[in-house]
């Protein structure tokens, strides 16, 4: 499996790819190319539509969406489901606290012309969001000082902490900058491997 995960890697690098899981994005080619990385969700957290509703062109409606049975109610967050299809509306993200299996979405048709949207048609995504309170520490002071901040392990520490827990990496086998770049890789997912 790491064979062909190394594999992977240097094609990526071979075809100057760039993966920005931040903006969802694939990148080849010094950016000639851009896709997006479409992320798969369970069926529990798709939202889908009540009702067929027909939007007017460039109109906006709020409209019932049904939230799987299965789904444990809590302050959620709600974002437009991705899609391989390009269709003319555009849907809002929500922060919710819902008391039921249904809420309310907001959707906008960008076209020139009506937009049906059909019953149970998936438009959303919802997923538990965590409030996280800032701790008192941060709060009093804002500014970070460089001394707090944690250094990564060199080079040499990353290899033997890889050595230590049984990966047998040789330079031989890869470029100088190869090889910095396999021993970052698998010492960044070390705890996964």
């Amino acid at each position: 499996m790491l064979y062909l995960v190394l594999i992977a890697y240097m094609k990526i690098d071979e075809m100057n790819a760039v993966i920005d899981v931040s903006n969802a994005t694939l990148s080849i080619a010094n950016d000639t190319v851009c896709v997006p990385l479409i992320q798969r969700f369970s069926p529990t957290n798709i939202l889908r539509t009540m009702q067929s509703v027909t939007v007017g062109p460039l109109h906006e409606v709020h409209l019932p969406v049904r939230i799987s049975p299965n789904y444990k109610l809590c302050t959620s967050l709600i974002e437009p489901l991705n899609t391989r299809r390009k269709l003319p509306i555009l849907a809002a993200k929500a922060f919710v606290d819902p008391s039921s299996h249904v809420t309310v979405y907001q959707i906008v048709n960008l076209s020139e012309k009506p937009f049906v949207i059909p019953a149970r048609m998936a438009v959303a995504t919802i997923t538990p969001a965590e409030l996280i309170s800032e701790p008192e520490n941060l709060s009093k002071n804002k500014t970070a000082s460089a001394d707090s901040a944690i250094a990564e392990p060199s080079f040499d520490a990353k290899l033997k902490v890889l050595n230590e827990k049984g990966f047998k990496l040789k330079d031989t086998d890869y470029t100088p900058t190869q090889f910095t770049q396999l021993v970052d890789l698998v010492y960044e997912y070390r705890t996964v491997l």
